[in-house]
């Protein structure tokens, strides 16, 4: 399988995404430790994990990934209205209008990343 530029763009943000994710939570652990004994309230906890996330570059990795995923979902719409103009419906019982909809509902776009991901460019 053939990936576009931004397929692996979303892939490799998401796979930086995670691993901060990890580090923010390993470096935590002693919070969580000083939260369970009761020795910090659940604010000064938050706020520990908060500025963890700062640190780190969580906060801007999120944004990142974000905005590499909102391209993303654009390009995986196009890429269904090219197919829909070269095979006609390829989803059974569903109009553009309907798909078009569906894309810009933020519910179901977290699948829909999932399947633009799976599009093969090379074809």
């Amino acid at each position: 399988m053939s990936r576009s530029p931004l397929q692996a763009a979303f892939v490799d943000a998401e796979c930086r995404l995670r691993a901060l994710g990890r580090e923010v939570n390993r470096q935590g652990e002693p919070l969580n430790a000083q939260f369970e004994r009761g020795e910090i309230s659940e604010d000064v906890w938050a706020d520990g994990f908060a500025q963890l996330e700062e640190r780190l570059g969580w906060n801007e990795a999120f944004h990142e990934r974000n905005a590499v995923r909102a391209a993303l979902l654009t390009w995986g719409l196009a890429q269904v209205r090219r197919l829909w103009s070269v095979h006609g419906r390829p989803f059974r019982g569903q109009d553009l209008a309907m798909v078009e909809a569906l894309w810009s509902n933020p519910r179901v776009q977290g699948q829909l990343v999932r399947v633009v991901l799976r599009l093969d460019v090379s074809r």
